[in-house]
């Protein structure tokens, strides 16, 4: 898990994986809050290799959308085609 702060506010990215959908993720999280779920995702399918981006909020800042996006290059070896 990693924690970063954005516009004053906490956020976490944690890293899994998903068998039924057959691959791996980073989500985005508001720090300490369970009761609100992922705000978004980068999804690794690991058999065609397509990397998905989720939103689960309305609107979420392009610039937080980045940093989940830069974390996914690092960690998740998503590369630009």
């Amino acid at each position: 898990m990693k924690e970063i702060t954005f516009e004053g506010r906490g956020y976490e990215i944690n890293r899994g994986r998903d068998v039924a959908r057959g691959g791996v993720y980073l989500e985005l999280r508001i720090a300490g809050d369970r009761r609100v779920g992922a705000v978004a995702e980068i999804f690794l399918y690991e058999k065609s290799g397509d990397v998905v981006f989720n939103s689960f909020q309305k609107e979420i800042a392009v610039e937080l959308a980045e940093i989940l996006i830069s974390e996914a290059k690092k960690s998740l070896g998503v590369a630009e085609k």
